[in-house]
């Protein structure tokens, strides 16, 4: 009998196999599965708000410009310009990093312009 590795075992548990995926503890397997959800949602987050213009939008309601978000990202300026014009797609990594940062600039207090005074 042929014992298959879970389909949301990572990569590295398919490729050894269901042997290798079984001597991992449940506990262990749980945390596993769901930093590969956490992952997931983080990649899916980003590519959706770059291909809404949501991310742009953003970065430019923060008053940031693109060398300083592509600095904490480790990327180049004109990397993440064409992901925001759609040129380019970030690869799985650079999206889940993208993604974590995005959800932290929005928990960031969104600056309002004044308002002018009428007399």
């Amino acid at each position: 009998m042929t014992t298959t590795a879970s389909p949301l075992a990572p990569a590295r548990y398919q490729r050894a196999g269901a042997l290798a995926w079984g001597a991992v503890r449940q506990t262990q397997r749980h945390a596993i599965v769901f930093a590969v959800a956490d992952n997931i949602e983080k990649v899916l987050y980003a590519r959706t708000a770059l291909k809404s213009g949501w991310a742009r939008t953003l970065r430019e309601q923060l008053h940031l410009g693109r060398p300083a978000l592509a600095q904490q990202l480790g990327i180049a300026a004109s990397t993440l310009a064409d992901w925001e014009t759609g040129r380019r797609n970030p690869s799985d990594n650079n999206a889940a990093r993208y993604g974590a940062l995005l959800r932290q600039l929005e928990n960031q207090t969104v600056p309002t312009p004044p308002k002018e005074h009428t007399p």
